[in-house]
């Protein structure tokens, strides 16, 4: 697997690159030559670990086998649940350390071993690994027949690599039709997909991340333009028409922080699941995505953190003890 970068479309790089460094010596962002297809029917009878085998090997050219995941992150690492209105969610964190991004880094490690190269997980290896976790679950819910057909995919902006994951992952074949990115207020993402502007700011999360989106839908000419203007302080700026690329799949919604105990609330009260900020976050915007589109189909909602870790905030909204909830989750 060869690799061009955000800010030049004639020097490839090498796997091991992008697996080492963060960035080129251009300053750009590594991301695949080309993205492999993958048909979803060929990953029907693999197991969790076995699927994310195959796609970081398409990835990375590795040898992975499906017992070396397992025996890194458990042979069960995610637990899908139904909520209500055609909602799936997908616990990240039950793996062997009970955390998603403990597990990223166990997956990491294994790609790293492969290169015999020093455990590091660069930006593009964590969206990689978030890609092959993708397909993981979308696999394990149709043999779970809990979602056939294009599904939606709700999820936090955060730093823009989940959104990343997501848009990579449908163009190399996962059956996503829309991805509702929720956002925080005032967040850079939410003016940039909205109304096509954005004041860059080196305090902004997803600043870096959207390069890649910029890249992958505008080329390299608007994805040099937009780190010009990170580079000033500046604001970028596209036409219409390159709004329109920019954003097509997407839904950018604006959640604020009032609403994350009420969804918690909600959702627990109405089908006894227990979200955390980040899943509480990507619910909300999904309600803002079906009340303003009128879609109803399917949505995968993703929670990477335990409950637990926010017992505070989670319990506060459920109306429990914290003790209370550990006993929950």
């Amino acid at each position: 697997m060869l690799y061009l970068t955000t800010r030049d479309r004639f020097d490839t790089y090498t796997a091991f690159h992008a697996l080492k460094h963060d960035t080129a010596p251009n300053g750009g962002l590594f991301m695949p030559f080309k993205m492999p297809k993958i048909q979803m029917a060929d990953l029907a009878d693999l197991t969790f670990g076995e699927c994310v085998a195959s796609v970081l090997n398409q990835l990375f050219s590795t040898r992975l086998t499906g017992k070396e995941i397992e025996f890194s992150i458990g042979r069960n690492p995610i637990r899908l649940k139904s909520a209500h209105q055609r909602t799936v969610i997908a616990e990240l964190f039950r793996n062997l350390d009970g955390s998603y991004e403990k597990m990223e880094r166990r997956l990491a490690a294994k790609i790293c071993s492969s290169f015999n190269a020093e455990e590091k997980t660069t930006s593009w290896v964590s969206i990689a690994v978030r890609i092959a976790v993708l397909f993981g679950v979308v696999t394990e819910m149709r043999r779970q027949e809990m979602g056939e057909g294009l599904l939606d995919i709700a999820l936090p902006s955060g730093d823009f690599k989940l959104p990343m994951a997501a848009v990579y992952g449908r163009q190399m074949g996962l059956p996503i039709g829309n991805i509702i990115c929720a956002c925080g207020q005032d967040s850079g993402v939410w003016d940039l997909l909205r109304y096509g502007e954005m004041r860059t700011s080196a305090s902004e999360a997803a600043t870096a991340e959207l390069e890649r989106l910029i890249c992958a839908t505008l080329g390299v000419a608007q994805s040099i333009s937009y780190h010009n203007a990170c580079e000033s302080g500046s604001i970028f700026a596209v036409e219409k028409e390159d709004l329109e690329k920019l954003s097509r799949g997407i839904f950018c919604a604006v959640v604020s922080d009032d609403r994350i105990g009420n969804a918690i609330s909600s959702v627990y009260r109405t089908s006894s699941c227990i979200l955390e900020r980040g899943s509480a976050i990507g619910y909300s915007g999904l309600l803002d995505y079906r009340a303003k589109t009128g879609e109803s189909r399917t949505a995968l909602l993703l929670a990477d953190c335990h409950p637990a870790d926010q017992a505070g905030l989670v319990a506060g909204a459920m109306n429990i003890t914290e003790a209370e909830l550990r006993n929950l989750v």
